[in-house]
């Protein structure tokens, strides 16, 4: 299944999302939940799902610095109430970060409880790799378990293209030793510095990545996932075409 992340297009509403998602071909949509209130109302989503019939596969828990107030400061209050929307959506995936290296909170609940919680919930928590993070000119990996080898500790794991890229890592190889722990991708360029490139653009070596998932047998959800602004922001003309492109990039190598 090749799906679309609705960070892909934050600038809309998710009922354009989910009209051009469906319009363009992919076959479902990541939901990144942010401040806007139709991103967290459970009732809405569930009607958009049902009105175009088109399954929200996973739901990403608002993680980044800008959200840091959104539901209250720790990482746990909002992984359970991502959680809960997920099970009203009937959806089976929860993608989050790992730790920031001041989230010490966070850090303990994913070391003692994270097992505990997926079983009870019914669910999985698929843990996230993440990039360099640029400060004053310079990057920095502000981030716990953000190595391949920590990445193993954790059951169940999201591998991001884009983020392996920044930390010049060979998606391949990442691939290949976490492989049965991989339940979910998001895949995108890093090229010239820049994370959440198009796949057509230079820099990662997505086709061979993509021909290795389809010889591998991968069967999870890959979800593009770019910035606005290398989708051609505020063109929509161009946004819809260049999510066209690489949506038929994917079904090329990818089958």
């Amino acid at each position: 299944m090749i799906a679309l992340s609705t960070a892909s297009l934050y600038k809309e509403d998710l009922k354009t999302v989910f009209e051009w998602a469906k319009e363009i071909g992919f076959e479902g949509i990541e939901l990144n939940i942010d401040y806007r209130p139709e991103t967290q109302d459970k009732k809405l989503l569930y009607k958009l799902k049902e009105t175009y019939q088109f399954p929200i596969v996973s739901i990403h828990v608002p993680c980044n610095f800008r959200h840091r107030r959104l539901w209250g400061r720790g990482m746990r209050i909002k992984i359970e109430k991502s959680t809960e929307i997920a099970k009203f959506l009937g959806t089976p995936i929860i993608v989050t970060h790992v730790p920031i290296l001041w989230q010490f909170e966070y850090v303990h609940w994913l070391s003692v409880d994270l097992n505990a919680f997926e079983k009870e919930k019914g669910i999985v928590i698929a843990i996230e790799n993440i990039g360099l993070t640029p400060i004053l000119g310079f990057k920095f990996n502000l981030h716990w378990y953000n190595r391949l080898e920590a990445l193993s500790r954790f059951s169940n794991l999201t591998l991001d293209t884009s983020h392996l890229g920044s930390l010049e890592i060979d998606i391949s190889r990442a691939y290949k030793l976490l492989q049965y722990k991989i339940k979910h991708i998001h895949l995108s360029n890093y090229s010239n510095g820049i994370e959440h490139c198009l796949l057509t653009s230079e820099g990662l070596p997505i086709k061979e990545f993509l021909e290795y998932l389809s010889n591998a047998t991968y069967r999870g959800a890959i979800v593009l996932e770019f910035s606005p602004y290398s989708l051609g922001y505020p063109d929509l003309k161009k946004v819809k075409m260049n999510l066209h492109q690489n949506l038929e990039f994917c079904h090329k190598y990818f089958r």
